[in-house]
């Protein structure tokens, strides 16, 4: 049985000796025959996500069916009970084990006839199924963002070349949550378009935030779109001059309006600056803020915090130590700097994601080369209410690993993904690394083959576990593939098919 559909793990399907024969219908004010159960390979138990569909064959003259479902053979204890159905779809909760069930039908003059044979099953309920799923085509597609969607299942966020219409276009799937596919949709224009960041909004649709080719312009710029529960777009809006821009996060804000930051260079004071746009719910813009000065000055990351303001992290070229460093920017709710703070040494150190923790401080990802064991290393940073470092971690070995996605978990600790070039089977494998409250490493896994392999985004998922996405090369139909990863409590997951 394939994990996608695991929610049951059903063994030893019984179909029991018929208890009560069929009965000849010769007169419609006698009762109806006692229905019978089709055969297991007929599908008398059929399983999907989130429902048991019990069947059996239609009485001649019925107009109506009762099943019940009960945990004894005598039926003194019924769990569930339907009437007036051609079959029963059981969507209320079983307990696991072992279920007897039964079915008779009615005619017109209110006659029941006898009980069918009983039909026995056993129900094994799964919270926690982990899975490897690949979506792609023959050509290069990609994962930035994966969010737990309030029905179980997950949406991811990237782009496509596989099923463009024309060079690149964002790319939206839903997925049940065995990661089996529901939908996908496609946006863009005529030029490359790529979705970065996406968030499941308060009436069940989504909010993605990347680049698209501005009409108006004649460059990129920064895009926002709103979509319904199904993918379908509602509106979508473009934020940019003549130079280019491009949104890599985005945020619902509790107003119901949203706040996407990324990088401008048509606006600011330097070639690139960090730029965050506060939209209503509509899209429409109601303020912008730049944050940076002559060089190269980048958002990544934005978050609202509890004070209504927002926490921003990105890179510097501007400011800090030397070379690029990690940079955090924390806003009041008008989008105004009350502090901005660079973490880094004379080398190269980014930070790619940020989340405020239940103490009301910052923890902060990326990487540095200015620190650690190696060429780069996954960084972890712990920051107070003021902007201040508390305590940082590095992770890693002799070659490059990198941190790309960070949020604090239910125990208190912390979850990263990313890629590591130190450990695994090859190339780049994607990282997925706990650590406890004081941000010590717990456990780490890494997930991937000879090829290139990442993990771009990462959330603990309801049931304790994690996922993941992001991009494969080492499997999938083509050039690089969609990556999408369940794991259980302790990162285990479990290899997967291309869908």
């Amino acid at each position: 049985m394939h994990w996608n559909r695991a929610l049951f793990l059903l063994g030893n399907l019984l179909l029991l000796s018929c208890e009560v024969p069929v009965e000849k219908y010769d007169n419609p004010l006698d009762k109806p025959p006692a229905p019978q159960l089709l055969m297991p390979e007929d599908g008398t138990v059929l399983i999907d996500s989130n429902k048991v569909i019990l069947v059996w064959n239609t009485v001649p003259e019925a107009i109506e069916y009762k099943t019940e479902v009960s945990e004894d053979k005598g039926f003194s204890r019924i769990e569930f009970s339907l009437t007036n159905a051609t079959d029963s779809i059981i969507t209320s909760p079983l307990a696991d084990g072992r279920h007897y069930w039964r079915v008779h039908a009615g005619n017109l003059e209110g006659r029941w006839g006898n009980w069918s044979n009983i039909g026995l099953f056993y129900l094994y309920v799964v919270t926690d199924v982990p899975f490897t799923r690949v979506y792609g085509g023959s050509q290069p597609d990609e994962a930035r963002s994966v969010q737990q969607t309030s029905d179980g299942g997950y949406i991811i966020a990237g782009w496509t070349e596989s099923y463009s219409v024309d060079t690149t276009d964002v790319w939206l799937i839903k997925s049940n949550k065995y990661g089996s596919e529901e939908w996908n949709q496609t946006y863009g224009t005529s030029s490359i378009d790529r979705g970065h960041s996406v968030q499941q909004t308060t009436d069940g649709g989504y909010a993605i935030a990347g680049v698209s080719y501005s009409y108006t312009t004649g460059s990129d710029a920064m895009w926002l779109c709103k979509t319904d529960a199904w993918g379908n777009e509602e509106w979508s809006r473009t934020f940019g001059g003549s130079m280019g821009e491009s949104g890599y996060s985005v945020w619902q804000t509790t107003d119901g309006g949203y706040v996407i930051v990324g990088e401008t260079w048509s606006y600011g004071a330097g070639s690139r600056d960090v730029w965050l746009i506060k939209t209503d719910a509509n899209g429409n813009e109601e303020w912008n803020k730049t944050f940076g000065d002559l060089n190269d000055d980048r958002g990544y990351s934005v978050q609202q915090t509890t004070d209504g303001g927002y926490i921003i992290a990105g890179s510097t070229q501007s400011y800090g130590a030397g070379g690029i460093d990690a940079l955090l920017v924390k806003t009041d709710a008008s989008g105004n700097e009350e502090w901005s703070r660079t973490f880094g040494g004379s080398d190269m150190d980014i930070g790619y994601s940020v989340r405020q923790t239940t103490e009301g401080g910052y923890i902060m990802t990326g990487y540095t080369a200015s620190y650690g064991a190696g060429q780069s290393d996954v960084w972890l940073i712990n920051i107070d209410t003021g902007g201040h470092e508390v305590w940082s971690k590095t992770f890693g070995g002799p070659v490059e690993d990198f941190g790309y996605s960070i949020q604090q978990v239910a125990d208190g600790g912390y979850i990263i993904t990313g890629c590591t070039r130190s450990y695994g089977a090859g190339g780049n494998d994607a990282l997925l690394l706990k650590t406890d409250a004081s941000g010590n490493e717990e456990w780490s896994r890494t997930f991937g083959s000879l090829d290139s392999d990442i993990g771009y985004s990462v959330q603990q998922t309801t049931d304790g576990g994690y996922i993941i996405a992001g991009y494969t090369g080492s499997y999938g139909a083509g050039q690089g593939d969609v990556l999408l990863i369940k794991t259980d409590a302790n990162g285990i997951a479990l290899p997967g098919e291309a869908e």
